[in-house]
């Protein structure tokens, strides 16, 4: 990598460490990463130093995929004020991947969680973004989600998905608090849906979580939150869907509603950044309990996205609003 290349990785970071996580000097920050990340986590240490803040890089060993957080890996990971996930996923790692936040988030860091993260990401992709104006449309669209019942989304391929959200407030990502979580890059809203209220067609015409673009459009069918089939032209696809969405018995059931808003992501096929993508939304199926509300406990959680939806706000006073059309705000 050439020393411009490094240098803009850096000021990125640095970027998403005062805009994102909000650093303050002396913070303790832990970034974790694999050997496959090297030169992100580097980045991140630099711009940590810049800053004035204490940085510590934590590898990841052992035989991947992981199950569990290794006790070695455990043990530094002591009250720190930012812990920075900087790794490459696989679908196997989810189990990983869940326990090691919930360790984070109990020992009182905010997590910036980027599996995934490429150095492209830095030098050309979402993380050049405006940050204040992406807050704004954040907060201004949770604002419309105050006092929701239930969403429709609907799509021109065939999605026609109701879900109760009534009592579920969204999250962002554009700030992440202490002992919360958010995803570098940034760039979504979020909530978890009633866990029994998700009935309806989604049809998953962008990425799924861990696998990449779809190779047909994928058709979920639910029913009272939980998927109930899955068509795909791509049978060996399907069959890997079927797996997945039942490793245990909370798998397929709904866990997430989450909204893109970052106009600098674009579709690679790599959901850390897909999800954040304006003109998308994401569904996902699996564990929420970090979500206000969330009661979905599996050891799994996999996001679907959709591309350019309508979605139309039904008010627990029985008004109506559309705030997404073709993927688009409503002004």
């Amino acid at each position: 990598m050439s020393s411009i290349d490094f240098d803009i990785m850096v000021e990125q970071a640095e970027r998403a460490l005062k805009s994102v996580v909000e650093a303050e000097k002396n913070d303790e920050v832990k970034v974790i990463a694999d050997k496959e990340s090297e030169e992100i986590a580097l980045a991140f240490h630099e711009a940590c130093k810049r800053l004035g803040l204490y940085s510590e890089l934590i590898p990841i060993t052992g035989k991947r995929p992981l199950k569990n957080v290794p006790e070695e890996m455990a043990k530094k990971i002591d009250n720190p004020d930012i812990c920075i996930n900087a790794f490459q996923s696989s679908a196997e790692e989810t189990p990983f991947r869940l326990r090691l936040i919930d360790l984070e988030m109990k020992r009182g860091a905010k997590v910036a969680h980027a599996p995934g993260i490429t150095k492209d990401m830095f030098i050309e992709g979402a993380l050049h973004v405006d940050y204040e104006e992406m807050w704004k449309n954040a907060m201004s669209l949770m604002e419309e989600m105050e006092g929701a019942d239930i969403v429709r989304i609907t799509t021109k391929n065939g999605t026609d998905l109701i879900l109760k959200i009534e009592g579920r407030r969204f999250q962002t990502d554009i700030k992440i608090k202490k002992r919360k979580i958010g995803n570098l890059p940034a760039g979504e809203i979020w909530c978890a849906p009633h866990e029994d209220g998700a009935d309806g067609i989604a049809v998953i015409d962008g990425t799924i979580g861990d696998l990449g673009f779809v190779p047909s459009p994928v058709t979920l069918h639910l029913s009272k939150g939980k998927v109930v089939k899955i068509e795909c032209e791509d049978e060996d696809f399907r069959k890997r869907l079927e797996e997945l969405l039942h490793a245990d018995e909370m798998a397929s059931v709904i866990g997430e509603l989450g909204i893109g808003l970052n106009t600098g992501a674009k579709l690679i096929g790599n959901m850390l950044v897909d999800e954040k993508a304006a003109k998308t939304i994401h569904i996902a199926f699996g564990n929420n309990l970090d979500f206000y509300g969330g009661q979905n406990d599996s050891s799994m959680h996999r996001d679907f996205l959709i591309k350019n939806p309508d979605m139309e706000v039904i008010y627990t006073d029985g008004r109506k609003k559309m705030v997404l059309k073709n993927g688009d705000i409503v002004s």
